[in-house]
């Protein structure tokens, strides 16, 4: 990425944008981020993971695999998930958002049914069994129970919002008509 950024400030702001490292960054700039509010977005989360998985989902879909490659789509996404979650340092979110998409992949490879939060609790038990102390992390408490609450009060909210058609923004098609 450096040959597209002539800035080394630019350069750090990207990498602290897409990777979470923000070591490069100068106090200024850190400074300019945390008094406009938007010092969070400089951090990675679990909600890269899932762009990412969204985006190689919808790439995947469209490939004719031949009926013997079936598995390969799931192990370029299950491989690309984990590189990732390494590449970012495997902070909890990160992690659990791996893990249950891990779970998700697995699960839709082998025509299953899977749950949401079902994923949720394996990937709180898997980084528990392995890291104990986690559960001190206050990153962990928050990214849990901030899934947790999606999981449990999206259904609520849905109900409450009415909507006739609901349009993929991106691409302009009509998903579902309620």
């Amino acid at each position: 990425m450096r040959n597209y950024f002539e800035k080394e400030e630019h350069f750090s702001i990207v990498a602290a944008l897409i990777y979470g490292f923000r070591n490069n960054l100068d106090e200024d700039t850190i400074r300019a981020f945390t008094n406009t509010g938007t010092v969070h977005i400089l951090s990675v989360s679990g909600m890269h993971v899932a762009v990412l998985f969204s985006f190689l989902s919808l790439v995947f879909r469209y490939i004719p695999w031949p009926l013997m490659l079936k598995w390969l789509p799931v192990a370029i996404t299950f491989s690309v998930i984990w590189i990732y979650a390494f590449i970012t340092g495997l902070d909890p979110p990160i992690t659990r958002a791996a893990i249950m998409i891990s779970f998700v992949l697995s699960a839709q490879y082998f025509k299953r049914n899977s749950s949401t939060l079902n994923a949720l609790v394996a990937a709180a038990t898997v980084i528990l069994l392995c890291a104990p102390k986690a559960i001190m992390n206050v990153g962990f408490q928050l990214s849990f129970l901030a899934v947790l609450g999606m999981i449990l009060f999206l259904p609520i909210f849905e109900k409450m919002i009415v909507a006739k058609i609901r349009y993929c923004v991106f691409l302009g098609i009509p998903l579902v008509s309620l």
